[in-house]
């Protein structure tokens, strides 16, 4: 009669590798990706992204207590965790998103340049609407592209964020507090301006 052993001791190694400790992975199978960690950032913590790494970006990486830092694409720290209160931008090219230790949202690029403020909006960074997200500067609002270019000085007291290359500002207004978590503007000199700041005709409603 054939011995049916071999066969029982192959499907208990194959039962042992599924229900035991994971073995550790080495450092050759990740080599060619990073594991992007964004559970300060996303909406579901628990998710982790795998993309190819690239030379022309840096990757954001996190420790267990959601403190971030940038790593180039051969796993070297070109940013230290800690020298941000928070990092927004999981791998950039010209700029990243950061909260400095002034809890000021900024943009820098790869060697921490300061390249602008952003305007805070429901306690966060700007939007990018329509291309273009708002950026602050001694009290005026401007607008910056998503290369990080500033395209709009800040020179407004008020500015809406761009909707169908248009946006509304005003040079004089006044913030209204409605309540501790709400606030409007109001003016009197509202007017259009196009994606290159140049004044538009017509009055906003």
């Amino acid at each position: 009669m054939k011995s049916n052993w071999p066969s029982f001791i192959l499907f208990s190694i194959v039962l042992f590798n599924c229900n035991g400790t994971p073995e550790k992975v080495s450092n050759t199978t990740i080599d060619s990706t990073v594991v992007v960690l964004d559970s300060v950032m996303d909406s579901n913590p628990n998710l982790i992204e795998t993309e190819p790494r690239d030379s022309d970006f840096l990757y954001r990486f996190c420790n267990e207590d959601h403190e971030c830092g940038y790593v180039d694409y051969l796993d070297d720290t070109v940013i230290p965790i800690g020298a941000y209160q928070v990092v927004r931008t999981d791998t950039f090219k010209n700029f990243a998103i950061v909260m400095n230790q002034e809890y000021d949202w900024i943009g820098i690029d790869k060697a921490e340049n300061e390249l602008f403020e952003i305007f805070v909006f429901e306690q966060g960074p700007d939007y990018v609407k329509d291309g273009l997200f708002r950026i602050v500067a001694d009290d005026k609002i401007g607008y910056a592209n998503e290369l990080g270019e500033i395209v709009i000085p800040p020179i407004y007291s008020c500015a809406w964020p761009f909707e169908n290359g248009v946006a509304e500002v005003a040079f004089n207004c006044i913030q209204v507090q409605s309540d501790p978590e709400h606030w409007s503007w109001n003016s009197d000199e509202w007017f259009y301006i196009d994606k290159s700041g140049k004044r538009l005709p017509g009055i906003a409603e």
